[in-house]
């Protein structure tokens, strides 16, 4: 009996060993795969971002000068389809450029006039009509694919810059 628990003495050791070796390849493949998990997050792609700008624009028709006050800003993750700057229809003056380092311009979009709003009614016989109203001032909104190497978005007036929004004031939500 003692000479057989003699002859299990190395099989148990031999089987600890191989354990112990098992254990340690499975540790050290989690280790790696972790690595490679970390690594793959950095060589991802980064997520589209949106930028909401809400504010409002005053219009001097003696100076044919506009001021731009922002007062909102939110900047998340998305994407949206925004119609082509061909498809703005009546008065283009406005737009916004959006500015890289070394204030590079790298994305310039029209906008529609937020001074300009167009009415519809109808009369009791049932005819429409339309008609066009211009504001000396009045609220807008504007939603802004960005490039994601933008720093700043400047909003213009014929092409005269009215208002900047460094992009850095502002985090992402």
């Amino acid at each position: 009996m003692r000479n057989r628990q003699l002859h299990l003495l190395p099989l148990a050791f031999a089987c600890l060993v191989i354990c112990l070796g098992v254990f340690g390849c499975r540790t050290q493949g989690t280790l790696q795969s972790g690595t490679a998990d970390n690594m793959d997050y950095e060589t991802e792609e980064p997520r589209p971002e949106l930028l909401f700008v809400m504010g409002t624009v005053a219009h001097d028709s003696v100076t044919d000068e506009c001021r731009m006050h922002v007062s909102e800003v939110s900047h998340v993750y998305g994407e949206a389809k925004l119609e082509n700057a061909t498809e703005v229809e009546g008065d283009q003056s406005f737009s916004y450029d959006q500015m890289g380092a070394g204030n590079r311009k790298l994305a310039s979009r029209v906008m529609e006039n937020p001074l300009v709003q167009m009415l519809e009614f109808s009369y009791e016989d049932g005819r429409m009509e339309s008609r066009t109203l211009v504001r000396d001032s009045a609220e807008f909104f504007v939603r802004i694919q960005l490039n994601l190497k933008a720093k700043s978005i400047v909003f213009n007036y014929k092409n005269k810059p009215i208002a900047n929004i460094k992009l850095s004031n502002y985090k992402i939500k």
